[in-house]
């Protein structure tokens, strides 16, 4: 079985953390706790080790490393060199159309511009992501920068 884990940025601390993902009427938390104490009788779970994140920062990990060995999420950017449409591309990456991908935009024709990142995260390298590094991504036309 795949490892399914989230990354969120912290409300307290303001540091990326990673782990399972819980959402309820009172916000959205990463569990980083590997043995939580599981009460039988009662029918519950009890939870010590949790930070609350902030929601627009939460993505999924793809499963997937860039070429350096870094594992990739949700929201981050990705560069290449001479990528698919010439220069230096970068792309966000999100779940579209039922996989992962990395996005750039539509070109000039409204056509949208993605690769499946599956087949590209070994060229890709993460340098980013949207939550913090905004900038990388101003002045991009058709997905190039």
């Amino acid at each position: 079985m795949r490892d399914i884990k989230f990354r969120g940025k912290s409300m307290r601390t303001g540091k990326w953390v990673e782990g399972m993902l819980v959402q309820n009427n009172l916000g959205f938390y990463i569990v980083n706790e590997n043995n939580p104490h599981e009460c039988t009788q009662y029918g519950y779970i009890t939870i010590e080790v949790y930070e609350r994140v902030y929601p627009e920062s939460v993505g999924q990990w793809t499963g997937l490393k860039d070429k350096n060995g870094v594992e990739i999420f949700e929201g981050d950017v990705v560069s290449t060199e001479d990528g698919c449409f010439g220069g230096t591309t970068c792309g966000i990456v999100a779940e579209y159309k039922g996989m992962f991908t990395s996005f750039y935009g539509q070109d000039a024709l409204g056509r949208e511009q993605y690769d499946e990142l599956h087949t590209v995260n070994s060229e890709r390298g993460v340098i980013g992501n949207i939550y913090e590094d905004s900038h990388l991504l101003e002045g991009a036309t058709n997905g190039s920068s």
